[in-house]
């Protein structure tokens, strides 16, 4: 590659890498048969149940137009559960109401156009479901609450501004929950509850077992002997797996790793009890996950060393299903079932018939960055088997969104579009990512919007130190709070020559007057106090800076999110196209925060690379769609 003219010719277009792979996600056991979430791009991002036994096929639950999606805190999760003999309850996404599937044949149970479910969980000893409940009304509000099969609802709690993981005991005497108020977010400071549980179904005697002002608990699970555990970053800021005893928790295995990923969603479980004992744990450290096993008092045995991320485990009577992906492998959901010593693949995200030689494995990077720190990322360099770079390649820096989140290892089509053509990929891990302990998550506070961005800047010095990038052609992209991070990474002269925004913030005092609960006080955290600290919050909005920019920009926005309004997108464009600049706006109608439709996926990925080769003086022999530049429009916000 005469790196800086010409793109390598790749096997994988956009419409391969967006339509050939699924989403899969929270796998659940059951009594005879492991279940588990599937994506479905082809037909407008739906989701169904899958279902497999020992030995048989997967087949599909939900028939069309049946789809799982919770919208409590608007990211959901925790859409469906199993009840013992085979049936199913969830969220059905068109409308959120609470369907039971039985033998092929789906029940409406209960709905309320002012109320969503979520993280939901069956109560087999009191047959009824348990879920948290969000009030949708012009005061919001949630609640822990039971539905029997006859769509009677019944309060359990309320009072704090969020619940979280109800869990029954297996025989039903007691129920344990998580709960948290603002300012708070779950990653800050959470409650954990717990209470007996009377024969009427109602709670008494509850109280608080564990959890303080500064501690965050996550994924409280009962053992099959009846134990109760959760996980928490009391001691050493590392999200570590606890039991409850008498005497308060005991850590049941303390290291520098974290069992946990911040609770955005419901229902993320990193912490399985195998039907045949012991604990299986995912763990990660500095960027890369590991599947642990403990049994007894022998050591910690690894499990499935070819993956690197994880993304949930379960356990129950059937067997234990762990979904997880490596650098070489996609999102695969493995199944052991009861009795069995192996796991063995039962559907994956992603059939690539491809050579091993498009596969680019990701090498972890550590760097200086300001105020003597240390930040992190995962180096993609690019890969082809007929071809190598002869000198630095063109970079696309990555910046997760969250930004209270991660950077992942594992093997992402949407990863190799860009190495398979000749682009290094650097996915940076910036300060306040999780996974590398509470310290660094908490690197952030008060500084968002600065550390992050000296962060992108330090990265792009350390891959042109290292030889790893071409000093002219570096770019950075990211979604949702990643764009916040790009905007203001290129504010002032700078080593990027092109940035992309994925439904990315670009006004601060906007998002903290017009978000929705969840994160009503995020900013507080991560900025000041508002509306005292507005001040800072203009400093830090792009939109007040977009002077201060000077590279070309494209911005991608769903015109049905609710978490970062679309006018933050429509207003930043607008300012830099009224500077001069290069600007290309692409919104899509029925997308909301994140995108899910096959087409929309297909041509984010076509539009960011024909706006790179524009802007890099990129050659490629491939077909790349046509872009239209932004006139500047007064006051725009249509």
């Amino acid at each position: 590659m005469s790196v800086g003219s010409a793109l390598w010719p790749s096997p994988l277009d956009a419409g391969a890498v967006a339509g050939g792979a699924v989403q899969l996600a929270e796998p659940l056991v059951g009594d005879t048969a492991c279940h588990w979430l599937q994506g479905l791009p082809g037909e407008g991002g739906r989701v169904t149940i899958m279902r497999v036994t020992r030995g048989g096929p997967p087949r599909a639950l939900l028939p069309a137009p049946w789809s799982v999606r919770s919208r409590v805190n608007e990211y959901g999760g925790g859409g469906y559960t199993l009840e013992p003999g085979g049936k199913l309850w969830f969220v059905n996404g068109g409308d959120q109401a609470l369907c039971r599937w039985n033998e092929g044949k789906v029940e409406r149970i209960f709905h309320a156009a002012d109320l969503a479910l979520g993280d939901l969980c069956w109560d087999a000893v009191h047959q009824r479901l348990l879920a948290v409940a969000e009030a949708r009304t012009d005061r919001p509000r949630q609640s822990l609450v039971a539905v029997g099969r006859d769509g009677r609802l019944q309060e359990l709690a309320a009072g704090a501004d969020f619940y979280a993981a109800p869990r029954p005991s297996a025989d039903g005497s007691r129920l344990a929950w998580l709960e948290w108020s603002h300012p708070d977010m779950p990653w800050d400071t959470t409650l954990l509850q717990c209470a007996e549980v009377e024969a009427s179904g109602a709670l008494r005697h509850v109280r608080r077992i564990a959890g303080q002002t500064g501690e965050s608990l996550a994924q409280p699970e009962w053992s099959p002997a009846g134990a109760l555990f959760v996980v928490s970053d009391r001691e050493h800021g590392f999200w570590n797996l606890y039991q409850v005893t008498e005497a308060g928790l005991r850590a049941v295995r303390r290291s520098e790793t974290e069992c946990a990923r911040p609770a955005f969603q419901f229902a993320q479980r990193m912490v399985a009890f195998p039907p045949e004992g012991g604990v299986l744990l995912a763990e990660a450290a500095q960027g890369f996950w590991q599947l642990v096993e403990l049994s007894g008092n022998a050591g910690p045995k690894a499990r499935l060393p070819e993956l690197s991320d994880m993304a949930s485990l379960h356990a129950g009577p059937a067997g234990t299903a762990v979904l997880g992906a490596g650098p070489a492998t996609p999102a695969t959901l493995y199944f052991r079932p009861r009795g069995e010593t192996g796991f063995r693949a039962v559907a994956t995200s992603l059939d690539l018939a491809l050579n091993p030689g498009f596969v680019a494995r990701p090498q972890a990077l550590q760097f200086a960055t300001t105020g003597d720190e240390t930040a992190y990322g995962l180096y993609f360099p690019p890969a082809h088997p007929d071809h190598h770079a002869d000198a630095p390649p063109p970079v696309r820096v990555r910046c997760h969104g969250g930004p209270t989140s991660a950077s992942s290892s594992a093997l992402d089509p949407k990863t190799l579009y860009w190495t398979s053509r000749g682009f290094g990929t650097l996915l940076l891990n910036y300060r306040g990512s999780t996974g590398f302990g509470r310290a660094y998550r908490e690197a952030l506070y008060k500084r968002w919007g600065v550390a992050d961005a000296e962060d992108a800047r330090a990265a792009a010095a350390e891959l042109i130190g290292r030889g790893l990038a071409d000093p002219d052609r570096l770019t950075i992209s990211g979604s949702s709070a990643g764009g916040l991070t790009v905007l203001n990474a290129l504010r002032g002269k700078g080593p990027f020559a092109a940035g992309a925004s994925f439904y990315g913030v670009a006004d601060l005092t906007g998002l903290a007057e017009a978000t929705h609960r969840f994160e009503a006080h995020y900013g507080e955290q991560l900025i000041g106090a508002w509306p005292a600290d507005r001040d800072v919050y203009e400093a830090r909005s792009p939109l007040n800076h977009a002077g201060a920019i000077a590279c070309p920009m494209i911005f991608f926005q769903g015109l049905d999110d609710p978490v970062v309004p679309p006018t933050q997108s429509e207003r930043m464009a607008n300012a830099l196209a009224q500077n001069g600049l290069a600007v290309v706006l692409e919104r899509f109608e029925g997308e909301s925060h994140g995108f899910r439709r096959q087409e929309t996926i297909a041509r984010t990925l076509e539009a960011e690379l024909a706006f790179y080769a524009y802007v890099l003086h990129l050659q490629t022999d491939e077909s790349l769609p046509s872009l239209t530049f932004m006139r500047p429009r007064p006051g725009f916000v249509d």
